[in-house]
């Protein structure tokens, strides 16, 4: 979920199988570098411009089993 709040900030929160897994804020939105229609965050899967073109075309399916995702989060 991404609510725009006032000036460059944002409420946000990350879900998975439609459970809310954690929430948070941003305090310096990036606005129209990124458009959630075009360049979603994915895993597993890739929608948007391929990240490595010489690699692989998009949509992009992965076609094996997926056992873990780590997000390594860096505050400032």
């Amino acid at each position: 979920m991404y609510d725009k709040q006032e000036g460059n900030t944002a409420k946000v929160a990350l879900s998975f199988d439609g459970k809310q897994a954690g929430q948070g804020s941003l305090d310096n939105v990036v606005l129209g570098m990124y458009f959630a229609s075009s360049e979603p965050f994915d895993v597993g899967v890739d929608n948007g411009g391929a990240v490595d073109r010489k690699s692989y075309t998009s949509p992009f399916k992965f076609s094996d089993t997926l056992n873990w995702v780590r997000f390594d989060l860096k505050q400032e």
